[in-house]
């Protein structure tokens, strides 16, 4: 394959063109390579000289927070999200319309460590495209965050101060959330979505 290509029936239906480009992080790091791209500007300035982590800490699974039920849209039903906490593996396995959702490469159903819901101001993109579909979100400011790991929630706020700066996620004492490593989930939601858990 090129660096990118076109698959339209990757999902084993027909979609729009939008969705059917692919590539590889291997093929990307590797055309990187070839044109001299480098993890310095043209100034020898590393792009992560500022770069600020997240806090990271050691999986202490013990809480009783199971099953998280997440919804966009009260109109859309169909793109409704469940996490199921997994003890076993300190993981949330996710559904999507009430089907497993799984990676398309392997068949094993998405099961992230630590799934986090960021609620944010959504508006139209007002660009055109017939029934003003597309959508735009708020993503700098603050707003009100759920971070679920451990079998957990901790109700607290995101924070981001400009475009591009590092979303922080803090909790109601203002103090940043420390993730478990692993794969992390931030699921954007409008403001206003209902969430259960």
């Amino acid at each position: 394959y090129p660096v990118f290509w076109r698959d339209y029936q990757r999902l084993g239906h027909p979609v729009a063109t939008e969705h059917t480009m692919y590539s590889t992080t291997q093929k990307l790091w590797a055309i990187g390579e070839k044109r001299g791209w480098t993890a310095k500007d043209e100034d020898g300035i590393a792009w992560d000289k500022n770069f600020i982590p997240w806090k990271f800490k050691d999986p202490k699974p013990s809480g009783q927070t199971t099953n998280i039920k997440v919804s966009f849209w009260s109109n859309q039903p169909n793109y409704d999200v469940a996490w199921a906490y997994d003890s076993s593996t300190n993981s949330y396995k996710r559904k999507n319309d009430g089907e497993d959702q799984k990676d398309l490469n392997n068949n094993i159903q998405l099961a992230p460590k630590v799934v986090i819901v960021q609620f944010q101001r959504e508006s139209n993109a007002n660009d055109g495209y017939p029934g003003n579909v597309h959508l735009l979100y708020g993503t700098t400011g603050s707003g009100k965050a759920l971070v679920f790991q451990d079998g957990q929630v901790v109700e607290g706020r995101w924070i981001k101060s400009s475009r591009v700066a590092r979303t922080k996620f803090v909790d109601q004492n203002s103090k940043e959330i420390e993730l478990n490593r692993g794969q992390i989930w931030i699921q954007t939601v409008p403001e206003g979505s209902k969430v259960e858990y």
